[in-house]
Parts: structure tokens; sequence; C-alpha cells
């Protein structure tokens, strides 16, 4: 699961490998290039930017070097800029009156 969380980040799950040998971690890509190994089955990816679409695949590997395939591709967005009306400008208007 890919979750957009804020204009620069997004967090991202998957569900746990299993081995039949010492699973190691996990090597988390980004729009196909490895972004973070991690033991866990979460990350936090950020530093992004706002608006904008990414793809993220994981595959696992273990202490004799064997990897599993890639997971299949999620893709997400991150949260826009939000857009913040303009303030309202008042002009006086200054009425004369005659007597």
């Amino acid at each position: 699961m890919a979750n957009p969380v804020a204009q620069t980040q997004i967090d991202i799950t998957w569900s746990a490998s299993t081995d039949n040998f010492i699973l190691d971690g996990y090597v988390l890509l980004r729009d196909g290039s490895p972004i973070a190994t991690t033991t866990l089955t979460t990350y936090m990816d950020t530093g992004l930017t706002a608006s904008t679409s990414y793809t993220y695949e994981v595959y696992a590997f273990d202490s004799f070097l064997n990897i599993s395939t890639t997971s299949n591709a999620l893709s997400t967005t991150t949260l826009a800029v939000p857009v913040v009306p303009p303030t309202p400008t008042s002009t006086a208007t200054s009425a004369s009156t005659a007597t």
C-alpha cells in the first residue's frame, strides 16, 4: 500500500516475505531505482515533490544472496499544495454629505 500523507511524503507498507532461509531484508524501488534497504515492512519516503506521481516496487533478499521476484508496481501521487484563495481587500470609500 502506498499512502500519500503530505505534499512531500508517501508512506509505503507491504506484506512480509517468507523464505526457507533467513530473510535479511527488503529493497524498495521508486520509479525503478533503489531508494532504501530495510528489515521492516514499512517505509516513509520523504523529500518528494507535491502533486507528483511515483511508482513503488519491493523485493526481498536473504543471506545467501537469493532475491525474490519484484512485487507488482504500485503508483500514487503526493498531495497537492493547497490553493489559498486571495484575501479580499477593501477600499475605504468616504461619503460626503452636503448640508
